[in-house]
């Protein structure tokens, strides 16, 4: 019995970024008044991107590996409060990560079907509060 093949519709996307490079930051504690303390840290690295982004939609698949050069930076400030045998941790963290390949921006700067476009790269930052328990013993 014959028949038709089914035909692709939508749009497929695949985005990876693998970085090498080194990252260096601080740690420490920022004050004490010997119960609790507040504890901080910074972070920021240079990294190339190695970059893959694949795209398919409509029978039409492509492929692009561009490089770029990004940027990571994370902080946390965190106040530590003792409860004999955990510490519990409030704090608020951020990451900013510079020149990334992010889905939405490849689908808003390129057109799969044409073929035309940039290999479009973005900065994206994340953060919010945190909270933790910590076991001491």
């Amino acid at each position: 019995a014959g028949g038709t093949a089914p035909v692709e519709s939508g749009f497929f996307s695949q985005t990876h970024n693998k970085f090498f490079g080194f990252q260096m930051g601080l740690d420490g504690q920022l004050w004490s008044n010997g119960w609790a303390k507040l504890d901080g840290s910074i972070n920021a690295g240079v990294f190339h991107n190695q970059i893959f982004v694949g795209a398919q939609a409509e029978n039409v698949d492509q492929e692009w590996e561009p490089d770029a050069t990004a940027f990571i930076s994370t902080f946390q400030l965190t106040l530590v409060l003792p409860a004999d045998p955990v510490n519990f941790r409030f704090g608020y963290q951020g990451a900013y990560l510079g020149n990334m390949a992010l889905p939405v921006s490849q689908s808003r700067e390129r057109s799969i079907v044409q073929g035309t476009g940039i290999d479009a790269t973005d900065d994206i930052w994340y953060h919010g509060f945190l909270f933790g328990i910590e076991w001491t013993r």
